[in-house]
């Protein structure tokens, strides 16, 4: 589900993924008003998808850069406030729901 804000001829002019002051309504992801939304916004700023699939690779190197973190005890899981907690927790049982294998795949140096 998105969130969106509509401008005054109530086209979407911005998806968010909570609700907000500006944006209440909600909508499937798949919803005809969405796509027909991304698909203009990557005909009119062809590089806008490039950077988002740009972000969503870094994020995954930055979960992965504070596992290492973690697991070299160079960070504690209690250095980081509860509401980011929640969150790493979430994508953590996400990944592994996802990618079982990953626990069995190493690439440590021996």
């Amino acid at each position: 589900m998105a969130f969106v804000k509509r401008n005054q001829q109530k086209e979407i002019i911005a998806l968010y993924t909570e609700s907000g002051k500006n944006h209440r309504e909600e909508l499937p992801l798949n919803s005809d008003e969405v796509s027909h939304f991304l698909k203009n916004l990557a005909h009119e700023t062809p590089n806008y998808l490039d950077l988002l699939q740009s972000d969503l690779e870094f994020i995954r190197v930055i979960d992965d850069l504070i596992e290492v973190l973690l697991k070299k005890k160079i960070i504690a899981i209690t250095d980081f406030p509860k509401p980011v907690l929640s969150k790493m927790m979430t994508r953590r049982g996400i990944r592994d729901q996802l990618s079982p294998l990953t626990d069995i795949i190493h690439t440590d140096n021996p």
